[in-house]
């Protein structure tokens, strides 16, 4: 089934989703957030909508959805859910946030945000000065910020975050790691980069791969531990996972995978290669999909297995040109052109926007925001919800 789509209009230059509030870097230069329980009751409830409830639910709190299982029984729910979803899918909600409604936390970084997350109560960005970082106490309805401040000097392009690490991408001057290692420090930069050239990386599990290009990459395996003491930090809720790690080794060792992805198909050139937590996927020069799982032996990386194309679906690469971009949804993937977002998830390919956008945001391994994406423009800030049990 189709997405769901929110259309938001402000001046927005960044956004993100985090704990029950959509975080947004403003064109006037502010840090803000609007709980998103308060904006549902304002701008959307009382429209012409088959089920408020579900709808905030799909928008906002994926874990209030019922389990697969469960709506896979064919019950009442599964009806309901069901046709909620049909009479809903394709919509595009539109509304204009009122500037009053959103609450300022601070002033941003003078340079032009190139990258924008929010991990373990802080805001960070990455610019052509640094990486900056905000420490946030986020508390109920309100959420209050110390300022944002350099700990980091190299261009920041591509930061990424999990199990209490940052990565931090600089193109030529290299990869960067940094760790959270209490709740009132701030995040500690290694001095010495991991990786000569960097544009992006993705998690694998608790090691990940850096991308010196779209189609060259390593693979780096960390070594982890279990953290039972009660004054550790917890990062469950932020990864999606259920027990408290922390990595004690960065990078202890390194398997080049550019030959590999290489040969995820023997008759196409592979152009652009992402990963998610558990899969390695190409994208060949005739527009085909193909994907494999990491193989792993006593929890650390073997190899890659051997790539399967996914039946049935290619993109128009001459029409399309080569992607942008890729990101993960619960199930499914999302690729980034010129000018369109496309979704690939059970077999089908949805078009989920046709904006040429600035930013992509996607929140696989989140509780809440599992299966949403952001979209931003130059005019306005998408919200797509997908279908959850498909």
């Amino acid at each position: 089934m189709k997405p769901i789509t929110l259309r938001i209009f402000n001046d927005i230059t960044d956004a993100y989703y985090y704990m029950g509030k959509l975080f947004v870097l403003t064109s006037d230069g502010y840090l803000k957030f609007i709980e998103q329980w308060f904006f549902f009751q304002k701008y959307i409830v009382g429209k012409d909508i088959y089920d408020n409830e579900l709808l905030s639910q799909v928008l906002f709190n994926n874990d209030q959805l019922e389990s697969p299982k469960k709506f896979n029984e064919y019950g009442i729910y599964y009806d309901h859910f069901s046709a909620f979803w049909e009479k809903t899918d394709s919509s595009r909600f539109e509304v204009k946030i009122h500037d009053d409604d959103l609450t300022t936390i601070c002033p941003l970084p003078i340079s032009q945000s190139l990258d924008f997350i929010i991990y373990a109560q802080r805001a960070f960005i990455g610019n052509r000065d640094g990486l900056y970082e905000c420490q946030l106490t986020v508390e109920g309805d309100t959420v209050a910020g110390k300022g944002f401040l350099r700990v980091f000097e190299g261009k920041s392009i591509n930061i990424n975050a999990r199990i209490g690490q940052l990565l931090i991408s600089t193109k030529q001057d290299g990869l960067f790691a940094g760790s959270i290692v209490s709740l009132r420090e701030r995040l500690q930069i290694r001095d010495q980069a991991i990786e000569r050239d960097s544009v992006r990386t993705g998690w694998a599990n608790y090691n990940f791969i850096n991308y010196r290009n779209d189609t060259e990459a390593d693979y780096f395996v960390n070594e982890i531990q279990n953290e039972d003491s009660d004054e550790a930090i917890t990062f469950k809720a932020d990864d999606g996972g259920y027990r408290n790690q922390k990595i004690t080794q960065f990078a202890v060792e390194k398997t080049a995978l550019t030959a590999r992805l290489a040969k995820a198909s023997r008759q196409e050139n592979i152009i652009f290669a992402f990963n998610s937590l558990t899969k390695s996927f190409t994208v060949s020069d005739k527009g085909k999909i193909y994907y494999t799982g990491f193989l792993e032996q006593n929890g650390q990386f073997v190899e890659l297995g051997n790539f399967q194309a996914f039946r049935d679906i290619a993109f128009d690469i001459p029409k399309l040109g080569y992607p942008l971009s890729a990101h993960t949804v619960a199930g499914g993937t999302i690729y980034e052109f010129f000018d369109q977002v496309i979704l690939v998830k059970g077999g089908v390919m949805e078009n989920l926007s046709a904006i040429e956008c600035k930013q992509i945001r996607s929140f696989a391994s989140s509780k809440w925001y599992k299966n949403v994406v952001l979209t931003l423009s130059e005019d306005c800030l998408e919200c797509h919800s997908i279908h959850p049990y498909i």
